[in-house]
């Protein structure tokens, strides 16, 4: 049976990759936001399940609901960088999973 340590240890790291996982979730609702939304236009020219690669392209979006979602991956990312700070977690890259 694992002890208390163990268990908080194994929660601790995990939390990192959460945070990563629900930062790339989110960018992908405002990709789609904004791609049906105030950069419709420019959605139709691509054909379906065509790849684009978008970095922070939709950061100048009027969108209130795009901009909200940016504040909110924003807070993750720095909370997450604390986190791994304080504990000592290295760079995201350096994690074991």
């Amino acid at each position: 049976m694992k002890s208390n340590q163990e268990i908080y240890k194994a929660h601790l790291e995990a939390a990192p990759l959460i945070l990563r996982e629900t930062v790339e979730q989110l960018e992908l609702i405002i990709l789609n936001l904004s791609m049906s939304g105030e950069y419709g236009d420019l959605n139709d020219l691509f054909d379906e399940n065509e790849t684009v690669v978008f970095g922070d392209d939709f950061r100048n979006v009027t969108d209130y609901n795009v901009r909200l979602l940016y504040s909110i991956t924003d807070f993750i990312n720095s909370k997450n960088a604390e986190l791994m700070n304080v504990n000592s977690m290295g760079g995201q890259d350096d994690l074991p999973f």
